[in-house]
């Protein structure tokens, strides 16, 4: 488990908190999705997760070790909280794609054989073909880029992956593999915390619990769906709602008791249980 209680982060020479009095904890083997308009504190909560930034006063406690505390292992921190930055190539470095992927078990001490091990079997998770293997990591795609960066992170096998808006700068072809290689790991190690930043509501609903974040605070917190058709909410984060949240706020408003909605379906479906129907026909 992940709690982050009361932590304040501010940034040199700014006059504003990036994060102020965040309180959060990260359930095992649950998926978190975080959305805020740019500059709303998204990715200072991310970088905190894993130790790359410590809050100036509160704390984050990664499975039990405070990452402001004196002594602590950031190596240990950041074997169990693995974060892929939204630009991959960013964390990619090593002259082969093998040697990039095995750079996290090198590091903690494996042997080159066992390192190479790691590797290959976190690049299996990804379907990445090993054919790309002897590659510059820099030669590949972009969504080959975001499987070796990921498998980078899996070769060390933590406890929770933290994703800063992963599809970004992907095609919806590319996105749906994303989501596709995310449903697959979490089916393999159903224990494993999933947390990811993203801008897109289709990607949030996917998520079993959404945080939004406003100005470095929380704003709310709560199941994906209520939150995405809840219009005060998101407009005071400076969200924009789906036009189906907008439709059915306009008839509820209207007296017509059609519920919140964030889908089209839902909003079907709220003005048919409105009507007393179940069915358009």
């Amino acid at each position: 488990m992940i709690q982050i209680k009361n932590a304040f982060f501010s940034y040199p020479r700014t006059n504003s908190y990036a994060l102020e009095n965040v309180s959060l904890s990260f359930d095992d083997g649950q998926m978190y999705a975080v959305m805020g308009r740019t500059g709303s504190g998204k990715s200072t909560l991310m970088r905190c997760l894993n130790g790359l930034i410590a809050p100036q006063h509160g704390s984050v406690c990664v499975y039990g070790l405070d990452t402001s505390k004196k002594g602590v292992s950031q190596k240990t921190i950041r074997q169990r909280v693995g974060l892929v930055f939204q630009y991959p190539e960013k964390q990619l470095f090593a002259e082969t794609v093998l040697d990039d992927i095995a750079f996290g078990p090198r590091n903690l001490g494996l042997s080159e054989r066992d390192a190479e091990e790691k590797a290959r079997e976190a690049a299996k998770a990804v379907n990445l073909s090993p054919e790309l293997f002897s590659k510059s990591p820099f030669a590949l795609s972009g969504g080959e880029k975001r499987r070796a960066a990921i498998a980078g992170v899996l070769a060390s096998e933590p406890d929770t992956l933290v994703f800063d808006e992963p599809t970004s700068g992907l095609d919806p072809s590319a996105a749906d593999a994303f989501w596709e290689l995310l449903s697959g790991l979490s089916s393999r190690r159903p224990e494993m915390t999933v947390i990811f930043v993203t801008h897109s509501p289709a990607e949030a609903v996917r998520a079993d619990s959404l945080i939004i974040m406003s100005g470095g605070k929380i704003a709310a917190q709560g199941a994906p769906a209520e939150l995405l058709a809840d219009l005060e909410t998101l407009k005071s984060a400076g969200l924009l709602p789906t036009e189906s949240a907008y439709l059915a706020e306009e008839l509820s408003s209207r007296g017509t008791g059609v519920r919140r909605a964030f889908t089209p379906e839902d909003a079907a479906a709220a003005v048919l249980d409105a009507l007393g129907r179940r069915t358009p026909w």
